[in-house]
């Protein structure tokens, strides 16, 4: 699941193809409207062809290491980001 469709934010489980930066009819799942008293940063992963993001709520990590490009892990306690080459030969 990565996106909601948003004429009801319901999770569309059909759309696999690339990242979706415009559509009337599918949303990212981060980008939907969170309740106002949720006070949290939400890390995800498992969205290569995303790469890393960032906004003010969310970070998505997962850089592609699999497929040669970066692998992305955050300290915690800092919010530094690190990143090392894979050595995954693609």
């Amino acid at each position: 699941m990565r996106y909601l469709n948003t004429y009801d934010n319901s999770l569309d489980y059909k759309y696999k193809g690339e990242v979706i930066h415009k559509s009337d009819t599918l949303i990212p799942w981060f980008l939907a409207d969170f309740h106002a008293t949720i006070n949290k940063k939400i890390l995800f992963g498992h969205w290569a062809s995303l790469g890393l993001y960032q906004d003010n709520r969310c970070i998505g990590l997962d850089t592609g290491c699999v497929w040669g490009r970066k692998l992305t892990a955050m300290n915690l306690d800092t919010m530094e980001l690190i990143q090392v080459n894979s050595h995954t030969e693609t």
